[in-house]
């Protein structure tokens, strides 16, 4: 996700960044990746069907921006084979966007992975 991040808009005060983060809690590691951006924003009624099949935030036909609707319903169901999580935030239409997803860490020690061969 973080490297196939392409939004193509023609403005020029576009901007996005990408993070890393290991993150770690009381009772488990994980690692916690984000994507924020100065585009177009996502109305909050439309966060969720944003992930699903073939849905777009803007699904006129006069849209400014194509695509077919598939690239965040199977970075969500890759996230979700990795036991993990992905959301996005956003304060409306204009506003930019967070993308964000969580996997859990398990360090694995090289003398683990060539005990198993």
């Amino acid at each position: 996700m973080l490297d196939n991040y392409r939004y193509p808009p023609q403005d020029p005060s576009f901007s996005s960044e990408k993070h890393l983060v290991q993150k770690r809690s009381c009772d488990s590691q994980y690692i916690e990746f984000s994507i924020s951006d100065t585009g177009i924003g996502i109305a909050l009624e439309d966060q969720e069907r944003i992930f699903s099949p073939f849905v777009q935030a803007d699904g006129s036909s006069s849209r400014k921006y194509q695509g077919t609707g598939l690239g965040l319903s199977l970075t969500k169901k890759l996230v979700e084979l990795h036991a993990g999580k992905i959301f996005v935030e956003s304060e409306g239409k204009n506003k930019g966007s967070t993308f964000k997803f969580i996997i859990p860490y398990y360090p694995v020690s090289i003398r683990q992975v060539v005990s198993k061969q």
